[in-house]
């Protein structure tokens, strides 16, 4: 595209119709020449259309450039939902400390959208200020939101201290004492084993057997069998839910521990659930073959 094509855009975003001008924006943001007229785009930040102004924020954000940095973050004070979420979508080109207050600030948006994007921006920093926001966000009321904060939490296994994991384990939001169990891998700096035996007798489903799934992990990563660990695993056993029986005699089977056979054939050859009997069977065959 010549000089000339170039300046006939810029010409036609002084258009009164915000159509034309949100056009001509796109044709300019497909074109690699676009980080040459930066200065010309930044006025749209301020265009009574918001549309526009997404677009903008979009073109200036995608040049890489921080000196620009401070602007478009700025913009997140806009009053349209789609307007921030164009500030996070475009945080996605620079690395930088001050956008942790940005996504901070946009985890606790009113928009679920806002929300949304915040939390895909936040697995770009390995910040603990994060997680623990995180945590917050798990107890939102969309679906999605909750969902997206619970990968994203996940996708820090070390990041939050066992001490503040210890917080969580007791929260009374089911969701977010899940989450908590499930980062408690087998960590060097603190024994794990207290709060997976209190998460063992949660009232949720998914927190047993996901403190069940910890245990398993915890006593892979040990030179031999311990006796607290497998005792621990043996009482998910007698747990009132067949998936959660149904898990422990999978992971014993995975273990082939000969001191869970007196176990297995006391409680779980006697299972009044069918399935449990048979993988029973299965796993003391696996066990003394």
């Amino acid at each position: 595209m010549s000089e000339e094509d170039i300046n006939k855009l810029l010409e036609a975003l002084k258009s009164e119709k915000p159509s034309v001008r949100l056009w001509n924006l796109e044709k300019i943001s497909t074109h690699s020449y676009r980080n040459e007229v930066i200065e010309d785009i930044l006025p749209f930040f301020s265009d009574p259309n918001p549309d526009v102004r997404e677009t903008a924020i979009a073109i200036v954000s995608s040049s890489k450039d921080k000196h620009y940095l401070p602007k478009v973050m700025k913009m997140f004070d806009d009053d349209e939902s789609n307007v921030r979420k164009a500030v996070l979508e475009g945080m996605k080109h620079y690395q930088d400390s001050s956008i942790i207050e940005l996504i901070l600030c946009a985890l606790k948006d009113s928009s679920m959208e806002v929300k949304l994007e915040a939390v895909r921006a936040s697995k770009n920093y390995d910040d603990l200020k994060i997680a623990e926001a995180l945590f917050w966000v798990l107890k939102d009321n969309s679906p999605e939101v909750v969902e997206a904060s619970k990968k994203a939490l996940l996708s820090f296994p070390k990041l939050v201290p066992t001490d503040v994991l210890e917080n969580y384990i007791t929260d009374t939001d089911p969701f977010v004492r899940e989450v908590a169990v499930r980062l408690l891998t087998p960590r060097k700096a603190s024994d794990p084993l207290p709060l997976l035996e209190r998460a063992l007798s949660d009232n949720y489903n998914e927190v047993r057997l996901q403190a069940l799934k910890q245990l398993f992990k915890l006593q892979k990563s040990l030179p031999k069998e311990n006796e607290k660990v497998v005792e621990l695993i043996l009482s998910g056993l007698h747990d009132s839910v067949v998936e959660i029986r149904l898990e422990t005699v999978e992971i014993l089977g995975e273990l082939k521990y000969q001191s869970t056979i007196d176990s297995l054939i006391k409680t779980s050859l006697r299972d009044k659930d069918e399935s449990v009997k048979t993988r029973a069977i299965d796993t003391v065959n696996q066990i003394t073959k």
